[in-house]
Order: structure tokens, then sequence, then C-alpha cells
């Protein structure tokens, strides 16, 4: 994909392995999907409701359909006490950090 598997962001391997799972909210309190482009403001990062509220699921696990769910595009909606074992998360930690650990 990307010369020497590295994108122009210095992320490696951000595609297939697992579904990966959101903190991002699908909908809002009246089941209004919230729109792309992203907005981190406008409620989707609410970590409230618990698992009475859907969760993305960003798409690209080894077994899925390529041409249904294979985009590291893809974009889904489920509980998040549900259990697959295509599902996962991936952390992200940032090298620059103003404090020391």
């Amino acid at each position: 994909m990307f010369s020497g598997d590295t994108a122009v962001s210095g992320t490696q391997d951000m595609s297939g392995n697992v579904n990966e799972w959101c903190q991002t909210r699908w909908q809002d309190e009246k089941k209004k999907e919230y729109l792309q482009p992203y907005q981190a403001d406008d409620g989707r990062e609410n970590l409230a409701g618990g698992f009475n509220v859907y969760r993305v699921w960003k798409g690209g696990a080894f077994n899925d359909k390529a041409h249904q769910w294979g985009r590291c595009g893809a974009r889904f909606r489920l509980f998040p006490n549900l259990v697959f074992d295509r599902f996962g998360f991936r952390v992200v930690v940032s090298p620059f950090f103003d404090s020391a650990l």
C-alpha cells in the first residue's frame, strides 16, 4: 500500500487483522445518526450509556468478505457487549507527551 509499508503519517499495519471497536457513538439519544465528517465536539464521543448505546466498529478483519467489509473506512454499529473472534481494538500511543510517566 505504502512505500516500505509505512503511511505518510508514520503509521504501519493499519488494515486487516480484526474489526476495531471505537468509543464513538453511532447515534444520539434521539436515534439520530452522527453525520460525517467527524466532529469530536458533537456528542459522539460521550462515554455515557454503557451497553445500551450503539458504538462504531470499523472494518477490515482477516475473515470478512472484502467486497462488503474489507475497506479500512467501512463503518458499522453494534452494542459494545457483543463479542466476536474478529473484533478487537487498536492501542494508539503518541510518542510525544508533555510530562514524564
